[in-house]
């Protein structure tokens, strides 16, 4: 019953529901109550997916969570613990990871092996992590994807910028290292590699955008 004994409610249900008796396909749903009979808060599919407030499973999903609002993972652990997230297949339990320590609040990632490659630190620094063998140096790669590359195109950069006393949005280049086609690229060439220069640009407080009016050195 209600606060009250006015009514009699459904507080909680767990319902059955076979939609195909020849295929014999049935799926599970657990509803509670929120100021009614019940809402449908977990469902399982015939083929053993799961859908958190929602029965409309994503085509490619395992697990489907829907909110009219955010929708949230949260992994709580052990204050020294870390909470972690696995990724593996059928004869490798573990491949790759991402892992956050509560120890150094650190967020690191695992990638092939399950061995770490990338860390950000509580400071915010970004730290790419080699493999520690010898002559194997830690590897960043800015890759354009641009299919048709020419003189003075832009193929790659790195900016420094900040806020200052801006708002959270605001984030303005002081200075930018950048990599530019000195010719028109043909990467279907089965020998050499395409002119590029590598140009430094910096602002001069002008009160323009002189990053924009051209490089300082190449």
């Amino acid at each position: 019953k209600n606060h009250n004994a006015a009514h009699d409610f459904m507080a909680t249900r767990i319902i059955s529901e076979t939609v195909d008796n020849y295929n014999q396909r049935t799926f599970l749903r657990f509803l509670v109550a929120k100021g009614n009979n019940g809402t449908e808060r977990l469902t399982i599919s015939p083929e053993g997916n799961v859908g958190i407030n929602t029965n409309a499973f994503d085509s490619s999903a395992d697990l489907s969570i829907t909110n009219d609002t955010s929708a949230r993972i949260y992994l709580k652990s052990g204050n020294a613990s870390d909470a972690s997230i696995y990724f593996g297949r059928h004869n490798d339990a573990a491949t790759a990871a991402i892992r956050y320590e509560h120890s150094d609040n650190t967020l690191d990632f695992y990638g092939y092996n399950n061995a770490k490659r990338l860390s950000i630190l509580s400071s915010g620094e970004l730290r790419i992590i080699s493999s520690g063998n010898n002559n194997d140096p830690a590897h960043l790669r800015l890759h354009s994807a641009d299919v048709s590359i020419s003189t003075n195109d832009a193929i790659g950069a790195i900016r420094f910028a900040g806020r200052d006393a801006g708002s959270a949005a605001v984030s303005r280049t002081g200075a930018l290292i950048q990599a530019t086609a000195g010719g028109t690229w043909d990467t279907t060439q089965t020998s050499g590699y395409s002119a590029t220069h590598l140009d430094f640009f910096t602002q001069n407080q002008s009160g323009t955008d002189t990053v924009s009016a051209g490089y300082r050195l190449r």
